[in-house]
């Protein structure tokens, strides 16, 4: 069941709104030549100087012009730029399914959703308004006379 569940949860993501837009912003890049050859070479480049870091060696200033001005490509180009936008918006959407699965857990049954932190107390004290924080932490209580 549980993978049942999971696999609608991929289909449903797969058409979404930012899942599609996503694709299409990667595959215009790709279909353009000279974004992708710009963006191979600047994987190139990145791949090559991590590599003389690692060995000690400080890549040469000729390398460092090479990838701020590709980045400089790179970064005023307009189908990248949608595809940056695509993906932080996708990440968004995954961000917020991530942040339900965990209060899924805390459903009472047959009851509503809710946040844990609007349920009530563990240790007594009483109800408390829904966002009171400062009621719910035990100094907060034992202070609450003074």
């Amino acid at each position: 069941m549980l993978e049942d569940k999971a696999k609608d949860l991929g289909r449903l993501l797969g058409q979404s709104a930012e899942y599609q837009a996503l694709k299409r912003a990667n595959a215009a890049i790709t279909e353009n030549r000279e974004t992708a050859t710009v963006l191979r070479r600047l994987e190139e480049l990145r791949v090559e100087a991590q590599a003389m870091i690692e060995r000690g060696q400080e890549p040469p200033e000729s390398m460092e012009l090479e990838l701020g001005g590709l980045l400089q490509q790179v970064e005023t180009n307009p189908e990248y730029q949608r595809a940056i936008s695509a993906q932080a918006n996708f990440d968004k959407l995954m961000l917020r399914v991530n942040d339900r699965a965990p209060r899924a857990l805390h459903r009472p049954r047959g009851g509503r959703w809710r946040r844990q932190d609007d349920a009530a107390p563990a240790t007594g004290g009483g109800a408390r308004r829904a966002g009171d924080r400062r009621a719910h932490h035990p100094r907060a209580r034992r202070h609450a006379g003074r």
